[in-house]
């Protein structure tokens, strides 16, 4: 996982003494797997990312964060070119660090996009525009990262159930690339893009349940909000969330 840094960052934890004060008892690094709920490969199976103690570090979907890593750790990772999961804007992730250096930027062989004081600008980001407007989102192609690219990043990410950062990284891109369709939802399933699609029914006063007490799971009301939001927007109202309703509430969700 980009063997300098990460033989930098190994010599900093042990001349700190971190290999002693902190304890390193699960460890988990390379295992080819997708990330749960999605058919993106993680960052894992490369591998350009490692999980420490799990359980004293747990992965967390209600956004609190819940670690036992001491934040001068976080900080050695983040100095050598590691994202940190707890940092996460929705999902905290405590246990997660991914590598963000040359490795991963050339898995599908993308500059990594963010939203910069001095905005990102190139064909590039035209491409990341032109992806985003396949799924949906009423985004202006002209190539600059600006705050509303940023906006649809965030969206997208919750929508596909990836790390919620605004970074447009390998994982953001294998999905964008993919053009693979968005699970179809309806009565009874459950997972983070129910909750995404909960979140922007409740943002465009479809509902008017309390935003951050929405669950995921897609129940009687949802299903009812769905079929509301598809007559209001001309759709079939069968209150699925297939195709046309997935890529209409893109276009409302911003």
């Amino acid at each position: 996982m980009g063997c300098s840094s990460s033989y930098e960052c190994t010599k900093q934890l042990i001349d700190e003494g971190w290999d002693k004060k902190y304890h390193w008892e699960d460890l988990q690094t390379w295992n080819k797997r997708v990330i749960a709920g999605t058919s993106v490969a993680s960052n894992h199976s490369w591998p350009t990312a490692i999980d420490i103690n799990p359980r004293q570090n747990p992965i967390r979907y209600d956004n609190k964060l819940i670690t036992d890593i001491p934040y001068r750790i976080v900080e050695i990772f983040k100095r050598y070119g590691f994202r940190w999961g707890g940092e996460y804007r929705t999902i905290k992730d405590a246990m997660h660090f991914e590598y963000l250096g040359e490795p991963v930027k050339g898995y599908v062989g993308k500059r990594v996009l963010r939203l910069k004081d001095d905005y990102m600008r190139g064909d590039d980001v035209k491409e990341l525009q032109e992806l985003l407007k396949y799924y949906g989102y009423n985004v202006t192609v002209d190539g600059v990262f600006g705050p509303k690219t940023n906006a649809f990043v965030y969206s997208f990410q919750a929508s596909k159930m990836l790390a919620v950062d605004g970074i447009v990284g390998s994982n953001t891109w294998a999905s964008l690339l993919s053009k693979q369709n968005d699970r179809t939802l309806k009565l009874g399933d459950k997972g983070n893009d129910v909750l995404w699609i909960k979140k922007v029914l409740t943002k465009i006063k479809v509902t008017n349940w309390d935003y951050d007490k929405l669950g995921g799971e897609f129940d009687k009301p949802t299903e009812n909000a769905v079929k509301r939001f598809q007559k209001a927007t001309g759709l079939e109202v069968d209150g699925i969330v297939g195709p046309n309703t997935w890529k209409m509430l893109r276009f409302k969700s911003n």
